[in-house]
């Protein structure tokens, strides 16, 4: 199987003056993605996904202690399946998809604050509001995929994974050990998973190394856990620095309404 990918990403950020105690900047971000696969293991049909973004992300100051930080962004993406290229031959089963197409829109904010309470300490806080806009597999996969050994199938009736998320840490910024310690607490909304198939849902036919199907579904779930690094700075010369890092982290994910734990996490 030939994976083709071709793709572009522009990104432009315009800091401003400061207002008052008030920095920041604001941008604009760009993408195109034609992506195409031909051969034996096709999961997703040739697809060109465009998409379009502005954002802003501002910070205030109050004193030498405390820094509050914003950030919003707005996003719209476009999915169409289609012989984009017409160089590239169409794999099995592309005519019967092609001309599909999905348009999605999605809005992201974010609210923080950093205090530093004695020299070289931080605690930090955030609570934000994002949404992911599904991809071309989860939307329209529908083949084999030998890198994870299943068979997937998309589902093109999804919609923006909405998450409501706060975190809070301690971070110790110098010293023979710096690092931080936190903790974080998500829910969301149409959480898209990959959850197993009957063996029988696709047949022998279409799955002759029986692979087991797996289809993109949405469930509200919620996500709780903790997260540590460390690093020990052993050796700092003008001639060179030797360091020693450690990290851990820990979730649980569940659906909220089944109290199921989700898949592959």
């Amino acid at each position: 199987t030939t994976f083709n990918n071709d793709a572009w990403e522009g990104r432009l950020e315009l800091p401003h003056v400061a207002v008052g105690v008030i920095t920041g900047m604001i941008g604009v971000q760009v993408a195109r993605s034609y992506f195409a696969a031909v051969g034996e293991e096709v999961v997703t049909p040739p697809s060109l996904t465009q998409s379009g973004a502005i954002f802003a992300l501002e910070e205030l100051k109050f004193g030498a202690h405390t820094t509050l930080q914003a950030g919003a962004r707005l996003e719209a993406q476009q999915i169409k399946l289609g012989d984009v290229d017409p160089a590239l031959p169409r794999p099995p089963g592309y005519a019967a998809r092609s001309g599909q197409s999905k348009k999605l829109g999605g809005a992201s904010v974010s609210l923080g604050v950093v205090v530093y309470p004695v020299k070289d300490w931080s605690i930090g806080a955030s609570l934000a509001s994002s949404e992911r806009l599904p991809t071309a597999q989860e939307l329209f996969a529908n083949g084999p995929h030998g890198g994870t050994g299943a068979y997937e199938v998309g589902t093109s009736g999804l919609g923006p994974e909405r998450s409501l998320g706060f975190d809070v840490s301690v971070r110790r910024r110098a010293g023979f050990v710096t690092g931080s310690v936190g903790a974080f607490v998500n829910r969301f909304r149409n959480y898209i998973f990959e959850q197993e198939l009957p063996a029988t849902a696709i047949t022998a036919a279409r799955n002759p190394d029986g692979l087991t199907p797996y289809r993109f579904v949405a469930a509200d779930t919620r996500f709780v856990g903790g997260e540590a690094e460390f690093t020990f700075h052993l050796v700092e010369t003008a001639h060179g620095r030797l360091h020693l890092e450690l990290s851990a982290d820990a979730v649980r994910a569940q659906q909220t309404r089944r109290y199921e734990p989700l898949p592959r996490i």
